[in-house]
């Protein structure tokens, strides 16, 4: 009973392991400067903001980013999307 159990317990870590996994993987963002923060309101809408001031945004989960440009912050450290319209960027 006790292999069993062991076994049982295997089984779950490797499936919870492989589901965890699931649905990541590399994007373009268009920009060569390092991205700081990054906020998604929904598996669609989502920015980033980089060390040169730039904004990107996106609409669809990250298949194409469009730039903006800060023009008061040259370094921004992370950005909050409280809703699909309004972003706070930090600098």
């Amino acid at each position: 009973m006790k292999n069993l159990s062991i076994l049982f317990i295997a089984f779950l870590l490797i499936n919870f392991t492989t589901l965890a996994q699931e649905g990541w993987f590399e994007q373009t963002s268009g920009t060569s400067t390092f991205l700081h923060g990054v906020d998604f309101i929904d598996a669609n809408t989502g920015a980033a903001v980089s060390a040169d001031g730039i904004i990107l945004r996106t609409s669809n989960g990250g298949q194409t980013w469009e730039p903006q440009y800060s023009n008061s912050a040259t370094y921004l450290w992370d950005i909050c999307l409280p809703d699909a319209n309004t972003g706070i960027a930090v600098g």
